[in-house]
């Protein structure tokens, strides 16, 4: 709109300006939708790295030390399994979740301009 109102002033310095209010307003409005987005992407990919990285590593440390101290079968085949096949799939479940809410974003913002 603010387009199509500078187009009608007679004065070109007043129309430039409102041409470059446009523009300003506009690249603020992308910088708070990329702001929003990264801050959006953060929280994710830190849990994914507690999730993916640190927990294993403490499982596959403590299991074997804390049966050697306790005697139980604490690191059993069932839990190598779970963390060699179950575990990855449900990481990669939730580090595609951030992509597909990115992606039907650009979808709709697609269809409305």
């Amino acid at each position: 709109m603010m387009i199509r109102a500078s187009v009608l002033r007679t004065a070109s310095q007043k129309r430039y300006s409102l041409l470059d209010k446009t523009m300003s307003e506009m690249l603020d409005s992308i910088k708070n939708k990329m702001e929003n987005y990264a801050r959006g992407l953060s929280q994710p990919s830190t849990v994914l790295f507690y999730i993916g990285v640190l927990l294993p590593l403490i499982l596959i440390i403590i299991l074997p030390v804390g049966s050697a101290f306790t005697g139980a079968p604490l690191a059993r085949t069932e839990y190598f399994l779970y963390l060699q096949l179950t575990y990855p799939c449900r990481n990669f479940h939730f580090c595609t979740q951030p992509y597909k809410k990115q992606a039907s974003n650009l979808r709709a913002s697609g269809n409305s301009g």
